[in-house]
């Protein structure tokens, strides 16, 4: 029984192994180009940077791979689709006062979906940006509804 250990462990490595070389082939990936700004967009955390992410990503999942590739901490709130980001950095809401969180842009618009429902496409830009005033001090066009969090 204990010889099977060691083809046990092998097997296990062998198949994380292959759904990641999986996962890497071009016509599972699609470019994005993705960013951080700190405190009113005044900190570049992580400046535009080209990467290949899961067709079909949410920004949310797209945001996790990319902080995982990049090795930048995060932290997220909220549960499966109401899932979000509330800190990344070591930046997290309501360091800079109760109106600080994050937003993020799709092509240099905020969106008012969660991050959960927006299905990023190739080519999409994502900014992730910090406010500081309830989203006023970056320009985000509308009121958010969805409570002290970075939904918009």
């Amino acid at each position: 029984m204990n010889n099977l250990l060691p083809l046990a462990a092998l097997s296990l490595f062998y198949l994380n192994h292959q759904k990641a070389s999986y996962r890497q082939s071009d016509s599972d990936t699609m470019p994005i180009t993705f960013s951080v700004l700190g405190p009113s967009a005044a900190t570049i955390l992580l400046p535009p940077t080209p990467e290949d992410v899961t067709i079909g990503d949410s920004v949310l999942q797209a945001s996790i791979e990319v902080f995982t590739n990049q090795n930048i901490p995060y932290v997220l709130g909220g549960k499966n689709n109401n899932a979000y980001i509330t800190s990344i950095n070591n930046i997290t809401q309501n360091d800079y006062g109760s109106s600080s969180r994050w937003f993020y842009k799709v092509n240099g618009t905020f969106s008012s979906l969660p991050p959960t429902d927006y299905t990023l496409k190739s080519g999409d830009i994502v900014e992730w940006v910090y406010t500081t005033n309830d989203g006023i001090d970056i320009g985000v066009p509308f009121k958010n509804t969805a409570g002290k969090n970075n939904t918009p």
